[in-house]
């Protein structure tokens, strides 16, 4: 009997494809909220803002995500000591 790598715990992939989807729903909302709300400048230009302040932080998590999918693809990667 030869030792085999354990495989690891089933995990769900979703979460990126989720976080990803209400990101564009997001985007969209904030698109659409100065014509459907008849909002002033003032409130455009602040969703707007909010909106761009949050991306790079929604971007840097999904490349993170994304980078964590591909180690589960990769079993030769699990198996690898820790730093």
């Amino acid at each position: 009997m030869g030792t085999e790598p354990q495989k690891p715990a089933q995990i769900k992939t979703n979460t990126g494809r989720l976080v990803a989807g209400l990101t564009a729903v997001a985007g969209l909302c904030t698109a659409l909220a100065p014509l459907v709300a008849d909002l002033d400048t003032t409130s455009t230009i602040g969703l707007v803002g909010g909106l761009g302040a949050i991306a790079p932080v929604i971007y840097k998590w999904l490349d993170n995500w994304g980078r964590y999918e591909q180690d589960l693809r990769d079993p030769e990667k699990l198996n690898e000591p820790g730093p």
